[in-house]
């Protein structure tokens, strides 16, 4: 399985990731987590009103986001290994 970490898709992600510190990563880590959270709940709304355009959009979106937390988490790996 590919998880496609890279490319024109995580370009916001690096973005937003490029000169943080590594207290400032692990915020950024949270904050991916909580809007993960929030998507989730929407995703479970979505699928209680039988909404499948709304449920479909919403699994891409937290798809997106679980990739995003991912690229964070493997750049705070990176930059707590170079602090060793």
């Amino acid at each position: 399985m590919r998880l496609g970490l890279t490319g024109w898709d995580m370009d916001d992600v690096q973005k937003e990731m490029k000169g943080k510190t590594c207290f400032e990563l692990l915020q950024l880590f949270r904050d991916k987590k909580t809007s993960l959270s929030a998507k989730s709940g929407e995703r479970l709304l979505a699928i209680e009103d039988g909404s499948e355009k709304a449920k479909e959009r919403l699994e891409e979106e937290l798809v997106h986001l679980e990739k995003e937390k991912c690229v964070v988490a493997l750049k705070i790996a990176e930059e707590l290994s170079k602090s060793s």
